[in-house]
């Protein structure tokens, strides 16, 4: 599920779903768009333990109200972090 929060409100609304399953992942806001950026995904069927994901290197923008796919990282990652620099 994707939540927002309008800045000066006091509740929250549903986004968009992600295309894909996806936790432990970079999240960042530059430029009016909601980067996603590599995290860890469901490797197969069974999804309930820790081994049963793979590190991801997937980067999805949300951009006008839907999520769109965007240039991979150069490696799957989890649980990393990211900045914005010069903008």
């Amino acid at each position: 599920e994707v939540w927002s929060l309008t800045p000066g409100a006091d509740t929250w609304a549903a986004g968009p779903s992600l295309p894909t399953p996806l936790a432990e992942s970079v999240g960042l806001a530059h430029a009016g768009r909601v980067h996603l950026v590599t995290g860890r995904s469901p490797g197969a069927e069974a999804n309930a333990q820790w081994r049963d994901q793979v590190d991801v290197d997937t980067h999805w923008v949300l951009a006008d109200g839907r999520w769109e796919r965007a240039r991979p990282a150069p490696m799957a990652r989890n649980s990393a972090a990211g900045a914005v620099l010069d903008g």
